[in-house]
């Protein structure tokens, strides 16, 4: 009996070593992990940054060429990964110059596709801000797929909402006339992003002139 007592104090001790040692190593994960996202956490406060700098560059870069159009929509759009973001922007004489391109080929996306798809947009590229964009492509290198596409699709949201704090597009009746968004270019999430993105970017007026012109 005295040995099986043994036995079981062995096996106690044994038991009580592995726990302490698990506790250790799952204690060494948990702050490698929270040293990474606190390091990535930074990163992504940068890019935030970086982004609505460069998307300031841009628009304005767009704006001071065309300087008779009337620019109606801005947007940040990226690839599934978004491993990048590229910035676009379109005009109501644009939008008309689409149209007419479609018809003189006899191939015709609706109007709204045309209007509120970035893709189709005349005026796109990191023009005016070629170096702040690339320094945003090499940023989102060093994070790595890891964090996930959500919040690098967050943080392009971020900075356009930084943009539209400050005033940079206007507010009131100036402000109404330009459309925010994320687009995710060729991907099955497009849409849910497009309308999702509009709705919190816009006021209220802007988003509701949206769904009036891009039914879902």
């Amino acid at each position: 009996m005295k040995d099986i007592f043994r036995q079981l104090a062995r096996l106690h001790k044994q038991l009580k070593a592995a726990i302490a040692e698990a506790s250790l190593i799952r204690a060494d994960e948990e702050e490698e992990s929270t040293s990474t996202e606190d390091a990535h956490a930074g990163v992504f406060t940068q890019l935030r940054h970086d982004m609505a700098n460069a998307a300031r560059l841009t628009f304005d870069y767009f704006q001071r060429e065309h300087p008779t159009e009337d620019f109606y929509a801005f947007a940040l759009y990226t690839d599934d990964d978004a491993s990048g973001a590229i910035p676009a922007a379109n005009s109501e004489q644009s939008f008309e110059r689409a149209k007419q391109r479609y018809v003189a080929s006899h191939s015709s996306p609706t109007p709204e596709k045309l209007r509120y798809t970035p893709d189709e947009w005349g005026y796109a590229g990191g023009f005016g801000a070629i170096d702040e964009w690339h320094t945003i492509w090499e940023t989102n290198e060093t994070i790595g797929s890891d964090d996930g596409v959500l919040r690098r699709l967050e943080t392009m949201m971020l900075a356009l909402k930084d943009l539209d704090a400050e005033g940079y597009f206007g507010d009131g009746p100036q402000r109404e006339k330009i459309t925010l968004m994320i687009w995710i270019t060729d991907s099955y999430n497009a849409n849910e992003w497009r309308v999702r993105s509009v709705k919190e970017l816009n006021p209220r007026t802007v988003y509701k002139r949206f769904l009036s012109e891009f039914p879902q």
